[in-house]
């Protein structure tokens, strides 16, 4: 990395490293907060599904049982008994689970990040700090791997989160001095506080 901040200073390479720690923080936070977004949505979706199919299911007993109209009877049986595969082959809840466990998983590794910028920067070697930030993009890289995907819209719905303060960011800048100027358009306000 001191190759890459132009020169060997070890201020300026300090410097690089926490940045790139608080662009793995970013990434984690905004992947994290888009698997609890997918999470909620799928929730929604399940029971939104379930209560259907059970007002349907109800419906279509009630009209059987008083007798009434067999073609409405077989509608609402129909409508129930499609809802009902879908919910079996979706399986919306399942899926929100593993979502919910994936933001978890990425809610831990951010946790290492930020202490990692703010309580080992310092201590550590320029050889240990590289394969600290290593071992957590590779970590990262396996948790995405493992995680079923994601949509543009429940990122859109993640981002709009954090940048409404409803998800607060952790400030791993708190940590260093205020001189330190950090490079992250949209990311971070320019009066350097916390989202």
């Amino acid at each position: 990395m001191a190759e890459l901040v132009g020169g060997n200073s070890e201020e300026l390479w300090r410097a690089a490293a926490r940045e790139e720690l608080l662009q793995i923080n970013d990434d984690l936070l905004y992947t994290e907060k888009t698997h609890f977004a997918t999470a909620e949505t799928l929730h929604r979706v399940n029971l939104s599904f379930g209560l259907i199919t059970t007002v349907l299911s109800t419906a279509a007993a009630a009209t059987i049982v008083a007798d009434r109209s067999p073609v409405a009877a077989g509608l609402l049986a129909l409508g129930a008994a499609i809802l009902s595969g879908v919910l079996t082959f979706v399986k919306p809840e399942q899926a929100a689970a593993q979502h919910l466990n994936a933001g978890r998983q990425l809610g831990a590794l951010r946790v290492r990040a930020r202490q990692v910028a703010n309580l080992d920067l310092p201590r550590y070697s320029q050889k240990e700090l590289r394969k600290l930030i290593a071992d957590l993009v590779e970590e990262k890289a396996k948790i995405d791997a493992a995680s079923p995907v994601t949509t543009g819209r429940n990122f859109n719905k993640a981002r709009q989160r954090i940048q409404g303060g409803i998800f607060d960011r952790d400030d791993i800048t708190a940590a260093y001095p205020a001189d330190v100027e950090t490079k992250r358009p949209g990311i971070m306000p320019e009066n350097g506080t916390s989202l």
